[in-house]
């Protein structure tokens, strides 16, 4: 049995994004479009690890907008795109549409994020429109730390994906995670989790329902 933990709706369209101060200095700022960047998979799992926890659901960077709990629409694929940006992945601007999938951005240009930052089927369009920044794998076993996890929950072709996680590292979940078994280890929000295993909760979806992104850019 799986528990459903999936986002993917935004309530907040037309709304500015909450700022605030960023807390650690290494992390990149969100104010200036960057121009290029090398992906770095060390800084992207520092800044998933800095900003989930198991505990407070409310716990988020305050420089970037907020999508909620389930209920609220759902932070899971905003808090990965943090992480890939915090890796060095560059925002990708084709045009100012929005609802674009090419596009995968936050802010800088003079429109609202794109949709592909904080919608998990916008994001997997955009993953498989650009073979230079994400390649399509057969399993688990073919990704790295770094890397996310695209999952359609309850397993209905005619849904859109509605979950994404953060690959993180390889170890043993604790104890009150739902496995036991030593592998890949995410991070999440919606709901907020801290080291889980990669299937949390998700064990019985099939891998048509599964899209694993490597991330090469």
């Amino acid at each position: 049995m799986w528990i459903s933990v999936g986002c993917g709706a935004r309530s907040d369209l037309n709304s500015p994004a909450i700022r605030g101060d960023l807390t650690i200095d290494t992390y990149r700022a969100v104010t200036t479009p960057p121009t290029h960047g090398v992906y770095g998979s060390r800084l992207a799992i520092a800044y998933a690890d800095t900003w989930s926890t198991n505990h407070n659901e409310q716990y988020h960077n305050t420089a970037y907008a907020y999508y909620g709990s389930q209920g609220q629409g759902g932070d899971c694929t905003n808090f990965v795109s943090q992480d890939m940006f915090a890796g060095g992945m560059t925002w990708y601007y084709a045009n100012g549409d929005i609802t674009d999938p090419q596009n995968w951005y936050y802010s800088g240009y003079g429109h609202d994020a794109s949709f592909t930052w904080s919608l998990v089927d916008s994001l997997r369009q955009h993953a498989g429109l650009h073979p230079e920044r994400f390649q399509i794998m057969t399993g688990i076993g073919s990704l790295n730390p770094g890397d996310i996890v695209q999952l359609q929950l309850e397993q209905d072709p005619s849904l859109p994906f509605n979950h994404s996680r953060f690959l993180v590292g390889y170890g043993t979940p604790p104890s009150d995670s739902g496995s036991l078994d030593r592998g890949m280890l995410v991070d999440q929000h919606t709901t907020t989790r801290y080291h889980v295993a990669w299937n949390y909760l998700t064990q019985d979806i099939r891998d048509q329902f599964i899209r694993y992104w490597r991330i090469v850019y």
